[in-house]
C-alpha cells in the first residue's frame, strides 16, 4: 500500500511546489517606459492634454501613472490576501506510524509481528483559544496600515507635483524676464549706437550699453537649463518620459491665492483627522496591540485530535513568556511612535502656517509694490532714453533695478504658492479619500 501511495504523494507535492522563476529585464522595463505617450495616458477623463495641463490635471495624471505610487499600492493586495490566510484553520496532518523494532529488542530482547506493524494517522491541529481572532486582527490592522501608507504616498506625490509645477512656472517666468532683458538691452545698444553716429554719445556709452547685453545673453542658457530641469523633474513625477512636452495652463498668479492663511487651531484639528501618515501610525499601534493578543493566545498548548491526540508542551518557551514580553515592548514602541507622529504633525502645521503667513504678506504687499515700481522705472527710463535727458549709464542702472524688482516679485509669488502647498500638505488637505480595504 505504501509503495502505491508514495508515487502519488510525490507527484502531488511536486506539482504543488512547481515554480518557474519570473525574470524582469531592466532594459525591457526602460523600453516600456520610453514608449509612454502623454496623449495615451491622459484618457479617460478628467485629464485631457489637448490644451495643456492644469495643476489639478497634473496631480490626477501622477496619481494614475507614477511608478512609485504603483509600487506602493502593489502591497495592498498582498496584505489583503494575508488577512484571508490569517483566518484559515491549520491544515490536517497525515502521518505514517510504525512500531519501534529497536525498542522491542531492547526491552524484550525479541521482536514480534506487532513490532513491524505500521499505519496512517490523521491529525487535525486545533487553533488555540483566541488564536484565529487575534491573527485576523493583526492582519486587518496591517492591511489598514498599508492602505494608510498608500494614501500618505499619494498625498506626498500631490504635494511634490504641485511644488514642481510651481517651480516650472517660476523657471519659465525667469526665462521670459531674461529674454525681455535681452530685447531691452539690444534696443538700448542700437539707440546708443545711433546717437554715437550722430555725435550725441561717446564710445564709453556705447561700451556701457554693450556690456549689459552680453551679460543678459550669458544668463539665458542657465535659465533655459533650469526651466528644462524643472520640466524633467515634473515629467518624472507624472510618470512621463523626459522628452514629453506639454504646456502648463495654470498661472503662477492663480496658484498664489490672495486669500490669507487661516488660524492655527482648526488646522491642527483638521490635520489630526486627515493626515494619512498619522492614520498609519495609529494602525501600527493597533497591529502591535493585536500582536500582544496573539502572543497571549500562543501560551496555550497546541492540541491535535484525530486517530490519536497530540499536545504541544510549551516548556522551553515558558508558555511563550518571551513572545508576550516582546509583543508588549513592541506595542509600547508603537505607542511612542504614535506620540511622535502627533508631535511632528503639530510642529509641521505651525511651521508651515508661519512660513505661509510670511510668504503671503510678502507676496501681497511687497511683490505688488515691486512690480508697480518696476513699471514706473521702466517707463521713466524709456522716456529719458528717447529724449536723451540722462546718460546711458543711468538708463542702464534703472533697467537693472527694474529687472531685479521683477525677479524679486516673481520669487515672492512663487514662495507664497509653494508655502500654500506645504500648508495644505501639513494639514492633510492633499490626502486622497480613504482607499477601500475590503
Amino acid at each position: 500500500m505504501l509503495a502505491a501511495l508514495l508515487p502519488l504523494l510525490t507527484t502531488a507535492t511536486t506539482g504543488c511546489a512547481a515554480h518557474e522563476p519570473e525574470v524582469v529585464d531592466p532594459a525591457e522595463v526602460l523600453r516600456a517606459l520610453e514608449a509612454v505617450r502623454i496623449d495615451r495616458l491622459a484618457l479617460p477623463r478628467p485629464v485631457a492634454v489637448v490644451d495643456g495641463l492644469s495643476v489639478d490635471e497634473a496631480v490626477a495624471l501622477a496619481a494614475r501613472h507614477n511608478p512609485g505610487l504603483h509600487a506602493r499600492r502593489a502591497w495592498l493586495p498582498v496584505a489583503r490576501v494575508g488577512r484571508t490566510i490569517a483566518g484559515l484553520w491549520p491544515d490536517p496532518e497525515l502521518e505514517w506510524i510504525a512500531n519501534n523494532v529497536i525498542a522491542d529488542l531492547a526491552t524484550h530482547r525479541r521482536s514480534s509481528t506487532n513490532s513491524y506493524l505500521a499505519g496512517f494517522q490523521l491529525m487535525f491541529p486545533l487553533p488555540r483559544p483566541g488564536e484565529l481572532d487575534a491573527r485576523v486582527a493583526v492582519a486587518t490592522a496591517r492591511l489598514a496600515r498599508e492602505a494608510a501608507q498608500a494614501r500618505a504616498a499619494e498625498a506626498d506625490l500631490a504635494r511634490d507635483v504641485r511644488l514642481a509645477y510651481t517651480a516650472l512656472l517660476q523657471a519659465e517666468a525667469e526665462l521670459e524676464l531674461a529674454l525681455a532683458q535681452v530685447a531691452l538691452s539690444e534696443r538700448v545698444r542700437a539707440q546708443t549706437a545711433e546717437r554715437r553716429a550722430l555725435g550725441q554719445a561717446t564710445d564709453l556709452e556705447v561700451g556701457l550699453a554693450e556690456l549689459p547685453l552680453r551679460l543678459a545673453r550669458a544668463d539665458v542658457p542657465r535659465l533655459e537649463g533650469e526651466a528644462e530641469a524643472a520640466r524633467l523633474a515634473l515629467n518624472a513625477l507624472l510618470g512621463l518620459p523626459p522628452r514629453e512636452r506639454w504646456r502648463a495652463t495654470t498661472t503662477l498668479a492663480a496658484l498664489a491665492s490672495a486669500t490669507p492663511p487661516p488660524l492655527p487651531g482648526p488646522l491642527v484639528e483638521a490635520a489630526l483627522a486627515r493626515r494619512p501618515d498619522l492614520e498609519a501610525a495609529r494602525w501600527a499601534h493597533r497591529e502591535a496591540d493585536a500582536e500582544v493578543a496573539l502572543e497571549l493566545a500562543l501560551r496555550w498548548p497546541r492540541v491535535g485530535v484525530g486517530t490519536g491526540i497530540t499536545i504541544e508542551l510549551p516548556v522551553f518557551s515558558r508558555f511563550n513568556r518571551w513572545g508576550v514580553e516582546r509583543a508588549r515592548l513592541a506595542r509600547a514602541a508603537a505607542r511612542e511612535g504614535l506620540v511622535e507622529a502627533v508631535h511632528a504633525l503639530r510642529a509641521d502645521v505651525h511651521e508651515a502656517l508661519a512660513l505661509a503667513h510670511a510668504a503671503h504678506r510678502t507676496a501681497e504687499v511687497h511683490a505688488r509694490a515691486l512690480e508697480e515700481g518696476a513699471d514706473e522705472v521702466l517707463r521713466a527710463a524709456e522716456a529719458a532714453q528717447a529724449a536723451g535727458q540722462v546718460p546711458v549709464i543711468e538708463v542702464l542702472a534703472a533697467r537693472a533695478e527694474a529687472l531685479s524688482a521683477r525677479r524679486r516679485a516673481l520669487a515672492a509669488r512663487a514662495d507664497w504658492a509653494a508655502a500654500a502647498v506645504r500648508l495644505d500638505a501639513a494639514t492633510g488637505a492633499l490626502a486622497p479619500p480613504a482607499l477601500p480595504v475590503e
